[in-house]
């Protein structure tokens, strides 16, 4: 695990954030007639940009977080990033949580619209060789931040329908959009993206089954009080 600070924020980068990092971008820039060296640089920009793109994604929720008096931490893993603050003096309502939730999209559409902006401008005839890292940057931070935005938890989408609608009811509607999505994902040979998605479906299925649980045993834990 890799410990640091950027704007006073403490960043944790797991191992599993690597490894999952070269498993997708294992065939990145394959197919181009670039020898192995190449190849490994093109691995090596990809991972660079994935890290990049993820911690100001992640950073954006932490400053805006932090902009609240709250305290968030940044931990980059095997399913993304996550930031996490505590709030004891519960000071995050609604409209904060959502604004700490859009904010991450929000960082990397402004990331990946400065380089699109670039890149409309014609990349110098020297640095072409970068187009793959340049394209990849935009492909992750506006698409995958526009993926991030469908309202199933936990992406931000979900969060932000959370806040809006509640806990049950933003995990009925991410089990439900999640298995569609998934079906369409399969049927298009998206394997990642359909594994993140049986993920999240079987999470917010078992928090369902969880929470029925507990309505169910609340009238005996009275029992047991009294």
């Amino acid at each position: 695990m890799l410990s640091f600070r950027l704007a006073r924020v403490p960043v944790r980068v797991h191992g599993s954030f690597l490894l999952v990092g070269i498993v997708l971008g294992w065939g990145f820039g394959r197919g181009g007639g670039a020898g192995q060296a190449s190849q490994l640089a093109l691995l090596v920009g990809w991972l660079a940009v994935v890290f990049v793109s993820v911690l100001a994604h992640e950073l954006g929720h932490a400053l805006v977080a932090r902009a609240f008096g709250l305290t968030p931490q940044i931990d980059l893993h095997g399913m993304g990033g996550t930031t996490s603050y505590a709030d004891p003096e519960g000071r995050v309502t609604s409209r904060r949580r959502i604004a700490i939730s859009l904010a991450g999209p929000g960082a990397g559409f402004f990331l990946g619209g400065v380089v699109l902006a670039v890149t409309l401008l014609r990349l110098p005839l020297e640095v072409k060789r970068f187009e793959p890292i340049v394209n990849a940057l935009v492909w992750v931070n506006l698409y995958w931040g526009a993926l991030n935005l469908l309202p199933i938890l936990p992406l931000d989408g979900g969060m932000v329908l959370e806040s809006l609608a509640g806990e049950s009811r933003a995990r009925k509607v991410s089990v439900v959009l999640g298995v569609v999505l998934c079906v369409l994902a399969l049927a298009y040979g998206w394997m990642w993206p359909a594994i993140l998605l049986v993920l999240f479906v079987v999470t917010n299925v078992q928090r369902l089954r969880g929470d029925a649980q507990e309505r169910g045993d609340e009238p005996e834990r009275t029992r047991l009080r009294e």
